[in-house]
């Protein structure tokens, strides 16, 4: 096959003939630019995923902030407040059966009773009792009895003393209000139970 080269210099002059050249060797269409792809669209979220996304979004939130250890911390507290019957109460009135230990007990309540676990506990004991599932109020456990079986009136009436000059009289005080304790002399008319939840707050 015979074949002709050219040579032209690249030249302001000579951009006519490069055109020329060009067109004839490449075609009319070579100086046209190549089509752009369009981006791609996100498909439009409606109105209804978006709240169920959200909703979704918030349970696990609510889930994921509460864990079972402040469950414990909570239970721990109303046990000391008030007494275990009403915590077996608050766990029966979920629809969640006792087990043999209260640790147990607080273990089998799911995730996602956390929250109304803690309102109810948060919320005390109701106009009636009897709606509450649970033991006798001298129902505690053989290592808890022996507990509140240590806790005097002298050591409660200490610890109240102490606690008055670590955090101020004031905060003492109401602790004493809490339990409906006038004076340390009344410390002693506290039932052992009362005793041994005051104790639990002052240390």
């Amino acid at each position: 096959m015979n074949t002709v080269t050219y040579t032209i210099s690249l030249l302001p002059e000579n951009a006519q003939k490069i055109d020329a050249i060009n067109k004839i060797i490449l075609g009319a269409t070579y100086s046209e630019e190549a089509p752009t792809k369009s981006p791609a669209k996100k498909p439009v979220e409606t109105a209804t995923e978006a709240a169920s996304t959200t909703s979704s979004k918030k349970s696990s939130a609510t889930v994921s902030t509460i864990t079972l250890a402040n469950v414990k911390t909570a239970v721990k507290a109303a046990k000391a407040t008030y007494d275990e019957t009403f915590v077996n109460g608050v766990v029966t009135s979920l629809g969640i059966d006792l087990k043999d230990t209260l640790g147990r007990t607080v273990s089998a309540v799911p995730a996602d009773k956390y929250e109304e676990f803690l309102e109810l506990l948060e919320a005390g004991p109701q106009a009636s009792e009897a709606d509450l599932a649970g033991g006798a109020d001298d129902d505690w456990e053989e290592d808890e009895a022996e507990e509140v079986a240590e806790v005097t009136p002298d050591a409660v009436k200490l610890a109240l003393k102490a606690y008055g000059a670590e955090h101020g009289r004031d905060e003492a005080k109401a602790i004493m209000t809490k339990y409906k304790v006038v004076a340390l002399s009344k410390v002693a008319d506290l039932a052992p139970a009362k005793l041994a939840a005051m104790m639990a707050e002052l240390v």
